[in-house]
């Protein structure tokens, strides 16, 4: 018999409910359709500059109606010029150099938006009038568009000492702006909040690349540097954001205009109570303890220490060569960021004995308060109490470390005398 596995139908054990007939295994099918128009082009003149050009006009069932209809294209053009080959240029110190440049949009198409009214079908055993319905999930947005990007970028290449030394620096600028938020609106309209194209971020940065041979023969070392430093700024947000009492770890985006999206925000931190072991905040300039009400405290009166994301990292790479002998040695780091440490609640270590070990180093007699920043055990717990601690600047840390990611050997073995084996290669890898 044929049966519909889309429709929810009633069922008996649990009145005024419905449910899907199981279909492990099924397929399913999602449609988009596009429709692109794009050209490349490119030109290069005395084997010195040259040029490239790019543009392309999609149209998709993904966007809005009013969107397909503007037929705004995207596009991005840029340049390469070596400096090295020109007539003038004659520097023994860095005899290969070049300029490149680009500047261009990009964009990103989101699956999960949709232009057009969302809604879900009920059965009409989930219904009081025992009629079948529909509920709206998200009404029609003919203005949906992409996610653009506008970049900038510029970069040089240099190589000197017969290239045993080469390089590059390149410097960008991102804005990336329609961005798909969400953005609160009147719940008269029948919808408490829409996605629509309604912030910005950009980001600014460099990235550095240093390769060199050093020692070259029987024996040879070479490395490879990589450098990198971006920062990232809000610059709109539609959706009026509830800064008040807003604190952040940095695991999720904090969309303040103005502000580092991965910022690590906290309550101002006062030290303990020297009676009592209490926690103690500011509260509009001043010492307290009131933590309802410095849970309201607006954001200029939090800490903000700094992005959860590194702005700095890169890694060192040294290579051994000798014989039929190899090691690679790859060193990381990371360094200008934050992070908050698990830190102990005393309402989740009454509730299930969750607890962690610097409930050993809380605070039990007046003077312990110049030892330690944990406050003391109480009971019943106080869950604006734990709330304020586990979210203080005490409990951030900075991140910053340079450390050993990985260790390749490998070795390569030919014996001379087996036919049947010409060449084998052990590895060992660890990280």
């Amino acid at each position: 018999m044929n049966v519909n596995y889309a429709i929810a139908y009633p069922t008996y054990a649990n009145l005024n409910d419905n449910a899907y007939i199981p279909a492990a295994g099924l397929p399913s099918e999602i449609l988009n359709r596009f429709v692109s128009v794009y050209a490349n082009a490119a030109y290069t003149y005395k084997q010195k500059y040259s040029v490239t050009g790019s543009i392309r006009r999609d149209a998709s069932n993904l966007f809005g109606v009013r969107t397909n209809q503007k037929w705004v294209p995207l596009w991005s053009v840029g340049g390469v010029w070596k400096i090295d080959d020109e007539g003038f240029y004659q520097n023994d110190w860095i005899p290969h150099l070049s300029l490149r440049v680009s500047y261009g949009f990009s964009g990103n198409v989101n699956n999960n938006a949709s232009a057009l009214t969302r809604i879900t079908y009920g059965a009409a055993s989930a219904s009081p009038i025992n009629i079948p319905y529909v509920t709206v999930n998200a009404p029609p947005n003919p203005n949906l568009r992409w996610e653009q990007t506008e970049q900038f970028n510029l970069g040089v290449d240099f190589g000197f000492r017969k290239q045993r030394f080469t390089g590059s620096i390149d410097l960008f600028s991102k804005y990336a702006f329609d961005l798909l938020n969400t953005v609160y609106t009147d719940a008269t309209s029948g919808f408490t909040s829409v996605i629509l194209n309604s912030a910005a971020i950009k980001a600014r940065g460099v990235d550095v690349v240093l390769n060199s041979r050093n020692i070259e023969g029987t024996f040879n070392w070479q490395s490879s540097l990589l450098f990198s430093y971006v920062n990232y700024k809000v610059l709109s947000n539609r959706n009026s954001i509830n800064t008040t009492g807003l604190t952040s770890d940095g695991a999720i985006v904090f969309p303040v205009p103005g502000y580092n999206p991965y910022a690590v925000v906290s309550f101002k931190w006062a030290g303990l109570d020297p009676q009592n072991g209490n926690p103690l905040g500011y509260l509009k300039g001043e010492v307290s303890n009131d933590y309802d009400a410095i849970a309201l405290n607006p954001i200029e009166e939090q800490v903000v220490h700094g992005p959860a994301v590194p702005p700095v990292f890169g890694n060192l790479r040294n290579t051994f060569n000798w014989k039929n002998l190899s090691l690679t040695l790859n060193i990381r780091y990371k360094l200008g960021y934050y992070f908050r440490r698990p830190s102990i609640n005393y309402s989740s270590l009454y509730q299930s004995s969750s607890g962690l070990s610097e409930f050993e180093n809380r605070w039990q007699k007046s003077g312990d308060e110049i030892f330690t920043t944990v406050p003391s055990m109480i009971y019943p717990a106080d869950g604006m109490r734990d709330l304020f601690y586990t979210q203080s600047e005490v409990t951030v840390e900075k991140g910053d470390h340079i450390r050993l990611e990985d260790l390749y050997l490998s070795y390569q073995w030919k014996p001379a005398h087996l036919k049947f084996l010409k060449q084998a290669t052990f590895y060992l890898y660890t990280n």
